[in-house]
């Protein structure tokens, strides 16, 4: 398994993801949704399969790029898992995302893509 992060913590491969070579692996990515966008496009633009784990949030921007305008999503999600905070989702110790309010309470989706044939 490999871990890549934005700046170099005990255990990091490398920092800075999106530097890296995303093809061929099976990639697991829970950006933070400011950097979704940029992700998705690496998977897109390198022609990769992976796991995209981002907030149930449909007027975000990224939204647009996973789903159709029927609310389906796009061809290259092959597949879904909704879960919630009831299943186990807890908040981080950081204090600088933009869900900082510990009451606050949403859903999150994991998203298989598979971006091989687009």
């Amino acid at each position: 398994m490999r871990f890549n992060s934005k700046w170099w913590v005990p255990g990091t491969e490398a920092s800075n993801c999106l530097k890296q070579r995303w093809a061929g692996k099976a990639n697991w990515i829970v950006p933070p949704p400011k950097l979704v966008v940029e992700c998705v496009h690496k998977l897109v633009g390198e022609g990769c399969t992976g796991t995209l784990v981002v907030p149930n949030w449909p007027s975000a921007p990224f939204w647009l790029l996973i789903v159709k305008n029927n609310g389906r999503y796009k061809s290259f999600v092959v597949g879904s898992y909704m879960f919630s905070v009831n299943d186990g989702i807890v908040h981080g110790r950081g204090n600088n995302g933009i869900f900082n309010d510990v009451n606050s309470t949403f859903d999150m989706v994991a998203l298989r893509l598979d971006c091989r044939y687009i």
